[in-house]
């Protein structure tokens, strides 16, 4: 289902308290969908980039996912959050960039209780829109196998500001909006390959692999076998 044709389904933007949540769940299992695997079934709308705005409570569903399709994180509140890539695991803090590839599967792992929620800027970019970014720029935005950066103190901070304009020109909807979004994802995603270089900065360590992480770590190298339980 393309997320804009979902939102509209749900009659939301997205969830303002737990009870909110809660409805949204209820909703969706009314139609058949399994909430806790919303994001696996989700599908862009733009055949090039989408932004929008994305809330999770205490001890959301959200499981183990991927894409077809490149998927940028900003990162607005996220205490105690931690955000499992591939097999590298995470410990959020807001300012956090997490730049996925296609293919890569992630997913957030919320606490029982926050303090406060899990607020994140999400920007997603077709791979037909990367291809003809490399095609125009042969050196190619963000080709780095990190996967998280942290802007909070550095004076990358500014890319918060821009995640915002792209959200704000699509849900302001004006005249010319969709090749405003496109023109703002290119060039956030030229600074935050910069950022990526900066030797100032440095990308944020990955946590000690813990069991989940060494399970997905398998899975993703031998996806094309048959694995057993036993295997894992």
């Amino acid at each position: 289902m393309k997320i804009d044709d979902f939102r509209k389904l749900a009659s939301f933007t997205f969830a303002y308290s737990q009870e909110d949540q809660q409805k949204i769940y209820d909703f969706l299992r009314s139609t058949g969908i399994d909430p806790s695997n919303i994001y696996q079934e989700l599908e862009m709308s733009s055949d090039y980039v989408d932004t929008h705005q994305d809330t999770s409570f205490s001890n959301a569903m959200v499981a183990l996912h991927s894409h077809t399709f490149y998927e940028m994180i900003y990162c607005r509140t996220a205490t105690n959050v931690e955000y499992l890539v591939g097999s590298r695991r995470y410990r959020l803090r807001n300012g956090d960039i997490i730049f996925i590839s296609p293919g890569i599967s992630h997913r957030p792992i919320l606490p029982e209780q926050m303090d406060g929620n899990y607020v994140r800027d999400v920007v997603w970019i077709s791979q037909e829109y990367m291809t003809r970014l490399n095609e125009m720029f042969p050196y190619g935005p963000v080709k780095n196998e990190e996967y998280l950066i942290r802007t909070a103190g550095t004076h990358w901070e500014f890319l918060g500001d821009m995640f915002a304009a792209g959200i704000r020109e699509k849900e302001e909807n004006q005249s010319g909006w969709e090749p405003m979004v496109f023109a703002n994802t290119l060039q956030i995603l030229i600074y935050l390959d910069r950022a990526f270089n900066d030797r100032s900065v440095g990308t944020m360590q990955a946590e000690k692999p813990d069991l989940m992480g060494m399970v997905t770590a398998y899975i993703e190298s031998h996806y094309a076998e048959h694995i057993t339980v036993q295997d894992l």
